[in-house]
């Protein structure tokens, strides 16, 4: 299961997928925040998506904490 929350709200979504789609169209299901990507986290029927990753703030095993163009997100594996 992952979680991603936008930190200044605490909106966002959680589920078994938390997926980036590279530049060549290929997805990866359990992938982790990259610069330069979207990423979303959810389910089937619900799911939050960001704009593009441009810089990771923090990094460790289990959370990632990251900015997007408007936002700073937290990304968990839980």
């Amino acid at each position: 299961m992952y979680l991603l929350r936008r930190q200044r709200d605490n909106a966002g979504d959680y589920g078994p997928a938390s997926i980036v789609v590279n530049h060549f169209g290929d997805v990866d299901y359990n992938a982790r925040p990259e610069v330069g990507k979207p990423i979303t986290v959810g389910s089937l029927s619900h799911w939050w998506s960001t704009t593009p990753v441009t810089e990771i703030l923090y990094d460790s095993p289990n959370q990632v904490r990251f900015k997007t163009k408007n936002s700073i997100y937290i990304w968990e594996k839980l």
